[in-house]
């Protein structure tokens, strides 16, 4: 749990309101190497300076799209952009609710955003697989609120492989919550 941040320090609460969402990624290839100018998909926390705050809880890759070959895989994230304005690539948000409300606030998910790089970290385990098979496999990182998406910025994501056949979709849980005096 996040020190300094007395919104979060009783979880179960936080997830007993029921606002829990889980946003859904368009399906996307793999990329061999880090992102140095562009973010395979991101989520965007389109609330106003002041707003709320994206909590998250767990961060999933599920491959959709065998590889055809052996490999490795890892999630990536990367957390630093502030952007003011929807970007362009922002597709049509899927969500999902875990507890049947339909979603209506400001988030929204895409692919290729521009970004500065202001570094990528490694997130989760990673999965080798030695068959050429590999729909069905995935990742999982728990993060229980250690990653927190402040109003206007990007939370960039990444599966890295060692090619890019295999495509596949991230799922993100996670809470919209304000945060006294915080950005």
């Amino acid at each position: 749990m996040p020190l300094g941040y007395p919104e979060l320090q009783n979880r179960p609460d936080v997830v007993s309101r029921g606002d829990s969402i889980v946003v859904l990624s368009p399906l996307t290839a793999c990329i061999t190497a880090l992102p140095t100018t562009t973010a395979p998909q991101y989520i965007w926390n389109g609330e106003p300076v002041g707003g709320k705050h994206l909590v998250i809880h767990r961060i999933s890759w599920m491959c959709t799209t065998s590889a055809g070959a052996a490999g490795v895989y890892r999630m990536m994230y990367c957390l630093g952009n502030s952007v003011v304005t929807q970007p362009a690539t922002t597709d049509t948000l899927t969500t999902a609710s875990l507890n049947g409300k339909i979603y209506s606030g400001r988030i929204g998910m895409g692919h290729a955003a521009g970004i500065a790089n202001t570094g990528w970290v490694a997130i989760g385990s990673c999965f080798e697989t030695i068959v050429t098979t590999s729909v069905g496999a995935g990742l999982d990182a728990y993060v229980d609120g250690g990653v927190i998406v402040p109003p206007g910025y990007l939370l960039s994501l990444a599966c890295i492989a060692v090619n890019t056949t295999a495509v596949g979709r991230f799922a993100v849980t996670l809470d919209e919550i304000r945060m006294e005096n915080r950005l």
